[in-house]
């Protein structure tokens, strides 16, 4: 099939991608988009990306264990205000500086973290991203985002205002039972 630079249908010849395969790529993709982008952060160049991890049980623990598997990203603080949780995860990465109050986390590791996960009961979500976003953090939230349209809003205006790559966590909405 040439290129020819207009639209024609595809047909038999083309190449094809199932839709579960196609899903699975965009899936992995977005899952490893904020960890893996060479984003303009404060580090060095060629060093790990330095992350905390706001919320570590429950679907906090499932992302922390994504994290760690990045061999780009070091987990650098942990916060929970689960005392078990938290002392759960900090097995997980004995190095990591420990937090049970998110907003404490960000002031004190204000130039020591480019990216935070917020994991946490959801009608946190946006004042944690929120706040990550007006701290120059890259973002990537569990769903949902916001609780109402004026935070949706607020929220995607800041992210593009602050440059910074985010991402919101749908793994179950976009597998087969959900579609």
């Amino acid at each position: 099939m040439a290129l020819t630079g207009k639209t024609t249908p595809m047909n038999n010849d083309s190449i094809s991608l199932p839709r579960r395969g196609f899903l699975k790529c965009l899936t992995a993709t977005a899952a490893a988009a904020p960890f893996a982008i060479p984003a303009i952060t404060r580090a060095a160049p060629n060093s790990k990306l330095q992350h905390a991890c706001i919320g570590v049980g429950g679907m906090g623990g499932v992302d922390l264990g994504n994290i760690l598997s990045h061999r780009g990203v070091e987990i650098v603080a942990l916060c929970d205000v689960d005392k078990d949780r938290l002392e759960a995860a900090a097995k997980r990465v004995p190095d990591a500086r420990l937090y049970s109050d998110w907003r404490e986390l960000l002031v004190k590791e204000d130039d020591r973290v480019d990216s935070i996960n917020a994991a946490v009961p959801d009608h946190m979500h946006a004042a944690i991203a929120m706040t990550a976003l007006r701290a120059g953090r890259h973002v990537y939230c569990q769903k949902p985002l916001c609780h109402d349209v004026a935070e949706v809003r607020a929220l995607t205006e800041l992210a593009v205002k602050s440059g910074k790559v985010t991402q919101l966590g749908t793994q179950h909405a976009s597998g087969i039972g959900d579609r």
